[in-house]
Order: structure tokens, then sequence, then C-alpha cells
């Protein structure tokens, strides 16, 4: 994707890239931050180190990029199954940092935090700006995905207990489990909602997701400290 601001987020792919539309808009900055889908995972390493080569990255005077990725990855065994593989957020922005500093761009020292440093784009020239943050879904410190986060916002209601008998059922009776809990949970709640065939980012532009949430308190802390005030809507 052609970048065409100097403020950008970075997220996997197309479910991210809707549902950040809605939480940025939620927090009233939407229009400034250009929100960019990686089409996966794999690709993000990529992107951030091809960053300074970018022109439209070398003619700004300030830059921010904001990454995200989900500390599980889902994998397809024998069987063309699809499983949900746990994995470690320290592993995953160990694997960010890598990226960052081969591309010499400024490193947070933790998930969930924001570097500032200075980019040298040319000697005689220029320089850029630039801060960096990474959050890693659910919530920087566990094992999960965004779907996992989101299910934390909805936790309370009593229809998740409905959700629990559901899949407990159809393990007892059936045998029948899912192989990505998170995804299968989160499409079952959405089931429920008016528009019961949406996905988790279109869903969220539908303001099915209770942003107000204290789930979610810790990705607008993210959001606003590297992109400047917000307030909720």
């Amino acid at each position: 994707m052609r970048i065409e601001r100097n403020m950008i987020l970075l997220g996997e792919g197309k479910d991210e890239e809707a549902f950040f539309e809605a939480f940025l808009k939620h927090l009233r900055i939407g229009s400034e931050v250009q929100i960019i889908q990686c089409q996966g995972k794999d690709n993000i390493p990529g992107f951030i180190q091809n960053l300074p080569k970018n022109d439209f990255f070398k003619e700004c005077r300030t830059f921010t990029v904001g990454i995200t990725r989900d500390a599980d990855t889902v994998q397809e065994n024998q069987g063309s199954v699809f499983r949900q593989s746990s994995g470690a957020p320290e592993r995953v922005f160990e694997s960010l940092c890598t990226a960052l500093q081969k591309a010499q761009l400024p490193t947070p020292a933790r998930p969930g935090e924001v570097a500032v440093g200075e980019v040298v784009v040319d000697p005689d020239v220029s320089r850029v700006i630039v801060k960096v943050g990474a959050f890693i879904f659910p919530d920087n410190h566990n094992n999960g995905m965004l779907e996992d986060l989101c299910l934390e916002a909805i936790a309370s209601r009593p229809e998740t207990e409905c959700l629990d008998q559901f899949f407990a059922c159809a393990g007892k009776n059936a045998g029948m489990e899912p192989g990505i809990p998170a995804k299968a949970r989160v499409q079952a709640w959405l089931a429920l909602q008016k528009h019961s065939d949406l996905k988790l980012g279109r869903a969220a532009l539908r303001h099915c997701w209770p942003f107000d949430q204290s789930a979610f308190a810790g990705l607008k802390h993210f959001i606003c400290q590297l992109f400047g005030e917000c307030a909720s809507a």
C-alpha cells in the first residue's frame, strides 16, 4: 500500500484494518492516521525494514509508526486443519525489534511503549524525527490475539455463558472442538448480533464491540501516546 500520511498504523490483515478504522474513529483521530494492513503477520518485518527507503518517508520531517501483531499464530497442520499455536508476546516483540534495528529505526524498550529518535535519510540534506510503538495482542502480556481482547470486553455479558454451553455440548456430544478457539467464540457471538454474517473487523464498524469497556484501556493508552491526544466518542 502506498504511504500517504506521516502517521501510520500497521495491522496483520483486513480484520485489523476495519477494527482500527472503527477504533480510531471512536477516539476521534481516524482521519489523521493511515491504517495499513500488511496481508499477514509475516510481511510486517519486511514492511518495517523497507520503510526508510520509502520516498514519502524521506520527505517527512516527523514520522510516526504504530505496529500491532498477535502473540499467537495460526498454523495449518496435516489434513488442512487450522490450529492456534500459542506464542509469547516477548518473542513476537523481539522479532519486531530486530526488524526495527535492521532498519535503524527507534526501538521501544517494551511492548506498549514508544521510542523516539532521529533517522538520517541523507547526511547532507535531511533527517526525520521518528516515533515508534508496538502493541502485541491481546494485552502485551498474555498469549492470544485480537479476538481475545474483544472477547475480554464482552466477558461479563450473560450470553457468554450460553457460548460456554454450546462449545461444551459440541465437544461432549459430537467430539467437535474449534481449531482456533478465540476466533470460533467471536464468530459464535457475532452470530447473535443483528447482522449475523459479520466478521470481527466489520463488526467493529457496526459498533458491536464495546470500546468503552476497560479491556480496551491498554490499547487506547497506546494509541493516544503514539498519535497524540484523543477522546472517546
